[in-house]
């Protein structure tokens, strides 16, 4: 009983641990792609910002990144929750007819809830980087990302879809190591050691795929202006007066 108990603390402490680092990461994680936006606009004229002048670009702009991260979650929760509720619903109901027609009506569910959120999220991905950027309200912004994806969603998907990958990749070859350490102290190892373990492998894993992904969200705004809106003439031109304070293209 007594080991038990002591495995209850354990994975309480590596719940909360990992809960708090989900919601830093949802809040931080619009920031982020904000300032590596204004970062990315200036670099491409050739202009380095430092961080100082960066976080003056953005910093009217936060509270409106932090509060798009707020809603957004809220938003996938409610949504979530009303469409696990209907899918439950659906199923029991054709259940009292045919558990075959019920599994497969719920296989379609979750699949098709999948896909639902995967092609919304990409939809709504540039968000964060026009809120930085473009100055406009909240919800003309999410109108605009909107738009702004419309077309590209298959290419904006396989990129994100890579990224993912990569990070994963990557995270994992980072972490691993980290993973021994108290394989290597003791045979398995004690609940504080494997507790600092895991935390600084999921702060390690969380802060490389913020930054990375952010940067890429980033890329993808500029390049989907670009190819859109023709940016790349308005940004040739602000080249061509570096020397003088620009606000960073519109």
């Amino acid at each position: 009983m007594a080991l038990m108990g002591y495995d209850a603390v354990y994975f309480a402490q590596i719940l909360a641990a990992s809960m708090g680092m989900g919601l830093t990461a949802m809040v931080v994680t619009p920031v982020i792609e904000g300032i590596l936006t204004v970062s990315v606009s200036q670099s491409v004229i050739g202009r380095k910002l430092t961080v100082s002048e960066t976080w003056q670009r953005l910093r009217p702009r936060v509270w409106v990144l932090i509060g798009w991260a707020l809603l957004r979650s809220l938003a996938a929760a409610v949504l979530l929750f009303a469409y696990v509720f209907v899918a439950v619903l659906a199923t029991a109901a054709v259940a009292q007819a045919s558990e075959g027609l019920a599994v497969l009506l719920g296989l379609m569910f979750f699949f098709g809830g999948l896909v639902l959120f995967v092609w919304i999220w990409v939809r709504l991905l540039m968000v964060a980087p026009a809120l930085a950027l473009e100055g406009q309200r909240l919800w003309a912004t999410v109108g605009r990302a909107w738009r702004l994806t419309r077309q590209s969603f298959w290419r904006l998907f396989g990129i994100v879809l890579l990224t993912i990958v990569m990070i994963s990749v990557v995270a994992s070859i980072i972490t691993w190591p980290l993973g021994m350490i108290p394989v290597m102290s003791s045979a398995s190892g004690t609940g504080f050691e494997m507790l600092a373990v895991t935390t600084l492998s999921s702060v390690i894993s969380s802060a490389l795929s913020t930054i990375f992904m952010s940067a890429v969200v980033a890329l993808l705004y500029i390049d989907l202006r670009m190819r859109r809106e023709g940016l790349d003439v308005a940004l040739a031109a602000a080249a061509a007066q570096a020397g003088e304070p620009q606000p960073g293209p519109r």
